[in-house]
């Protein structure tokens, strides 16, 4: 597995300043096609009431309830999305995870610390 970790601001600042984003890169050996997982919105659950698009675990409502999953390949996101990760991605409020192919990229969806970095390279590794 191939990691890189990018912020937008330099190492040194990073203690000092909150990054305006900062996201974890790994390309895996398993390719999951394209799945996008991110906190579900008031917009969201509006607009699927007029149109079904999202992706739902009937056997996790509170994750259902909380993210909300596109993905191109339903079953193959299901695997990815195991009881497991769902676990961790709801233990991780905020965090945004986007699978393409054996690409995955994490993410939070807003400004970060040194106490978010930490939780997102934890996260990271135990996804």
């Amino acid at each position: 597995m191939r990691e890189i970790v990018h912020s937008d601001i330099s190492a040194q600042k990073y203690e000092y300043y909150p990054a305006e984003y900062f996201w974890i890169y790994q390309e895996r050996e398993k390719d999951y096609g394209k799945i996008v997982v991110r906190p579900e919105t008031l917009k969201d659950k509006v607009e699927e009431f007029f149109f079904k698009q999202e992706l739902d675990f009937e056997e996790d409502q509170l994750f259902s309830w909380k993210y909300f999953v596109l993905a191109d390949k339903k079953e193959l996101a299901r695997h990815a999305l195991n009881e497991h990760s769902r676990r961790l991605i709801l233990k991780n409020k905020g965090i945004v995870v986007d699978f393409n192919g054996k690409k995955r990229l994490m993410r939070f969806t807003n400004s970060v610390n040194s106490v978010d970095l930490e939780k997102l390279i934890k996260f990271s590794k135990e996804l």
